[in-house]
């Protein structure tokens, strides 16, 4: 905005950036059910490093290893004796508990696809990941419809996922994955990891079970 009166003359700028990234309220955030199984799992809600070994930030205030709007005691439920120090972060082990905020995860999926980089239509089988981002170039891809990554994938920034996610393959995605179907983990060799935030509208392993190799940062 521009103004003069008399000799004097002013400028005003402003600059508005909206960036609609939430507040994460976990590693995990889940509005269903997950089940367990085997002991090769870890989800921890403390910051880690980007770079390998991706140890934790010192100092940094940890948040829930997985949280959820709904009742916290179904998901601590569902994991046995020996799987509670699978899930850390802020509090004891397990460290599950209520999201300080309902997401509303349809409405972010929206958003997030309506400035995506990359649309791809599904039902998607192991497509090429090359252009799916880095930490210098980070890129928000998004699946019209079902993903399933059986070989090697990585990426950084934001995946939208409007169906299912399977995951049995080799998986390493720096920043939030959002996936509005169920997501499924399975096999045990290959390695799969998010450093950053999962948000699962569905279940975690709707019908099956997490099963595989996974670490969930």
């Amino acid at each position: 905005a521009q103004g003069r009166r008399g000799l004097g003359s002013k400028i005003v700028t402003v600059e508005a950036v909206k960036w609609p990234l939430p507040p994460i309220p976990g590693s995990v955030y889940t509005e269903a059910p997950i089940n367990f199984n085997g002991n090769a799992f870890y989800v921890d809600g403390h910051d880690h490093q980007v770079a390998a070994p991706n140890d934790t930030v010192p100092g940094a205030t940890p948040l829930l290893g997985i949280s959820t709007p709904n009742d916290p005691n179904v998901i601590t439920g569902a994991l046995t004796g020996q799987q509670t120090d699978n899930v850390q972060g802020t509090g004891s082990d397990p460290s599950v508990g209520s999201s300080n905020v309902n997401l509303d995860l349809p409405a972010l999926a929206a958003g997030w696809s309506q400035m995506a980089d990359i649309t791809l239509p599904g039902p998607l089988n192991n497509p090429s990941t090359s252009a799916w981002g880095s930490i210098g170039d980070l890129k928000i891809v998004h699946i019209a419809g079902d993903l399933h990554i059986s070989g090697n994938a990585s990426g950084a920034g934001v995946l939208v996922i409007d169906g299912d996610f399977a995951l049995s393959g080799s998986f390493n995605w720096n920043g939030v994955v959002l996936v509005l179907g169920d997501v499924t983990v399975t096999g045990g060799g290959t390695a799969k990891q998010v450093l950053g935030c999962m948000m699962v509208q569905g279940t975690l392993n709707g019908s099956g079970t997490m099963n595989g190799n996974i670490k969930l940062l």
